[in-house]
C-alpha cells in the first residue's frame, strides 16, 4: 500500500444491506466503512477503525456483518485484504 494513496470502492448491493450502498475507503492506516442510501447517497451509518488496532479484523467483521449479511461481509473483507492486511489481535480457539 502506498502511503498518503486513496483507495476506494463502492458496492451497490440493494436490499440486502442497510441503505443499498457500502463505501469503502483507506487511506493510510485508517479504514472508512459508509453504509449510503441507494437512491439519493444519503449517508446512513459510518464506522472508522485503524488498521493497526488490535481488533481491526474483527470491529470491520463485525460492522459489515450487523448492518448487512455474511456473503457480502466476505467479499468486502476480501477487497480490503486485498490491499492492507487487518490486526487480527489474538485469537483464541477454544
Amino acid at each position: 500500500m502506498e502511503k498518503d494513496k486513496l483507495y476506494s470502492e463502492t458496492f451497490r448491493i440493494g436490499e440486502w444491506v442497510v441503505g443499498g450502498v457500502i463505501n469503502v475507503n483507506i487511506l493510510n492506516e485508517l479504514l472508512t466503512i459508509k453504509f449510503l442510501e441507494f437512491d439519493t447517497n444519503d449517508l446512513i451509518l459510518v464506522e472508522e477503525i485503524r488498521i493497526d488496532s488490535s481488533d481491526a479484523y474483527f470491529k470491520t467483521r463485525e460492522f459489515l456483518e450487523e448492518h448487512g449479511t455474511p456473503y457480502y461481509s466476505d467479499r468486502i473483507l476480501s477487497w480490503i485484504e486485498s490491499i492492507v492486511t487487518l490486526n487480527k489481535g489474538k485469537c483464541f480457539n477454544i
